[in-house]
Protein backbone atom coordinates (compact mmCIF):
# COMPACT_ATOMS: atom_id res chain seq x y z
CA UNK A 1 0.00 0.00 0.00
CA UNK A 2 2.69 2.51 0.97
CA UNK A 3 4.77 1.64 -2.08
CA UNK A 4 1.75 2.22 -4.32
CA UNK A 5 1.15 5.62 -2.71
CA UNK A 6 4.80 6.56 -3.21
CA UNK A 7 4.80 5.41 -6.82
CA UNK A 8 1.62 7.34 -7.61
CA UNK A 9 2.94 10.52 -5.98
CA UNK A 10 6.15 10.32 -8.00
CA UNK A 11 4.26 9.70 -11.26
CA UNK A 12 1.85 12.57 -10.56
CA UNK A 13 4.70 15.00 -9.88
CA UNK A 14 6.61 13.84 -12.97
CA UNK A 15 3.53 14.29 -15.15
CA UNK A 16 2.60 17.61 -13.56
CA UNK A 17 6.02 19.11 -14.19
CA UNK A 18 6.50 17.64 -17.66
CA UNK A 19 6.85 21.13 -19.17
CA UNK A 20 9.64 21.99 -16.73
CA UNK A 21 12.34 19.36 -17.40
CA UNK A 22 14.93 21.14 -15.25
CA UNK A 23 12.73 20.86 -12.15
CA UNK A 24 10.77 17.72 -12.96
CA UNK A 25 12.87 15.12 -11.13
CA UNK A 26 13.81 17.22 -8.07
CA UNK A 27 10.17 18.23 -7.59
CA UNK A 28 9.06 14.60 -7.95
CA UNK A 29 11.60 13.46 -5.35
CA UNK A 30 11.13 16.23 -2.79
CA UNK A 31 7.41 16.81 -3.33
CA UNK A 32 6.47 13.14 -3.07
CA UNK A 33 8.73 12.62 -0.03
CA UNK A 34 7.29 15.62 1.81
CA UNK A 35 3.68 14.62 1.11
CA UNK A 36 4.39 11.01 2.07
CA UNK A 37 6.04 12.12 5.31
CA UNK A 38 3.17 14.45 6.16
CA UNK A 39 0.69 11.62 5.61
CA UNK A 40 2.21 10.02 8.72
CA UNK A 41 0.85 12.84 10.89
CA UNK A 42 -2.26 10.68 11.09
CA UNK A 43 -0.33 8.40 13.48
CA UNK A 44 -0.59 11.01 16.23
CA UNK A 45 -2.50 9.53 19.14
CA UNK A 46 -2.49 5.95 17.82
CA UNK A 47 -1.56 3.65 20.69
CA UNK A 48 -0.67 6.72 22.74
CA UNK A 49 1.93 8.08 20.31
CA UNK A 50 2.95 11.57 21.38
CA UNK A 51 3.13 14.57 19.08
CA UNK A 52 6.93 14.67 19.47
CA UNK A 53 7.23 11.01 18.49
CA UNK A 54 4.93 11.60 15.52
CA UNK A 55 7.02 14.55 14.31
CA UNK A 56 10.18 12.44 14.64
CA UNK A 57 8.50 9.73 12.59
CA UNK A 58 7.40 12.23 9.91
CA UNK A 59 10.96 13.56 9.58
CA UNK A 60 12.41 10.04 9.44
CA UNK A 61 9.88 8.95 6.85
CA UNK A 62 10.66 11.99 4.69
CA UNK A 63 14.36 11.14 4.78
CA UNK A 64 13.71 7.54 3.82
CA UNK A 65 11.28 8.64 1.12
CA UNK A 66 13.98 10.81 -0.51
CA UNK A 67 16.23 7.75 -0.75
CA UNK A 68 13.44 5.48 -2.03
CA UNK A 69 12.41 7.98 -4.72
CA UNK A 70 15.99 8.43 -5.90
CA UNK A 71 16.54 4.67 -5.95
CA UNK A 72 13.34 4.11 -7.93
CA UNK A 73 14.00 6.91 -10.44
CA UNK A 74 17.65 5.90 -10.89
CA UNK A 75 16.95 2.19 -11.44
CA UNK A 76 13.36 2.19 -12.71
CA UNK A 77 12.73 -0.80 -10.45
CA UNK A 78 10.03 -0.50 -7.80
CA UNK A 79 11.07 -3.73 -6.06
CA UNK A 80 14.41 -2.23 -4.91
CA UNK A 81 12.85 0.46 -2.69
CA UNK A 82 10.33 -2.16 -1.53
CA UNK A 83 13.14 -4.43 -0.31
CA UNK A 84 14.85 -1.46 1.33
CA UNK A 85 11.58 -0.56 3.08
CA UNK A 86 11.08 -4.15 4.25
CA UNK A 87 14.61 -4.32 5.67
CA UNK A 88 14.20 -1.02 7.52
CA UNK A 89 10.90 -2.18 9.04
CA UNK A 90 12.38 -5.57 9.92
CA UNK A 91 15.39 -4.04 11.67
CA UNK A 92 13.14 -1.58 13.48
CA UNK A 93 10.90 -4.43 14.67
CA UNK A 94 13.92 -6.39 15.89
CA UNK A 95 15.15 -3.39 17.87
CA UNK A 96 11.79 -2.63 19.46
CA UNK A 97 11.06 -6.22 20.36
Amino acid sequence: MEETERYLLIVIFLAGFNRFPKYRIPVAIYGSAILFGLSHLSNFGWHGESFTATIAQVIGVMGSAFIWAELYLYTGKLWLPMIYHFLMDYISDLQSG
